[in-house]
């Protein structure tokens, strides 16, 4: 089975309407199972813009290409430090896979910590707070315009 992972950020700070709402995609997604255990391994680097929130929408063509590149510097420098951490990493127990959630380990820019995953239809969800895994979000304009704490995550099951 094929899966595509989402990362949704939200806006914070007094300058919040300044900023994106973001959906992020992890370009290199690899999930091994083996008996009741599962593995998802996601190259950090392979984390992209996959487009802004518009109006309760998802417009691909948003941000644009310079505010691209400098929002996917400063996820790949600051916030994953992927030279540092260069995979993400949640392996589980699947043995109760059926009662439509999955708890395991995330191991994120060397935290790891437990995660639980809550299936509807195709699509598994979570919620991850950055600072409890040491993860500073971003902010600019002294502190006015930040990513939320929390980034929620999204995964598709693809066929």
């Amino acid at each position: 089975m094929k899966y595509e992972l989402h990362l949704r950020t939200s806006r914070a700070g007094a300058l919040a309407g300044l900023g994106h709402d973001l959906d992020l995609i992890a370009e290199h997604l690899e999930v091994t199972a083996t008996g009741d255990k599962i593995r998802a391994v996601v190259k950090a680097d392979s984390v992209k813009v996959y487009g802004a929130m518009t109006d309760g929408r998802l417009d691909t063509k948003s941000p644009g290409p310079k505010d691209r590149e400098k929002i996917l510097g400063n996820i790949q420098k600051k916030v994953l430090q992927v030279a540092k951490f260069p995979e993400i990493i949640f392996d589980a127990d699947i043995s109760d896979m059926d009662s439509g959630k999955i708890t395991g380990t995330l191991h994120l820019c060397g935290v790891s910590r437990p995660l639980t995953l809550t299936k509807r239809d195709r699509v598994w969800t979570t919620k991850i707070n950055q600072p409890d895994f040491g993860i500073e979000p971003y902010s600019a304009l002294m502190g006015q315009l930040k990513v939320a704490d929390d980034v929620i995550v999204v995964i598709e099951e693809k066929g």
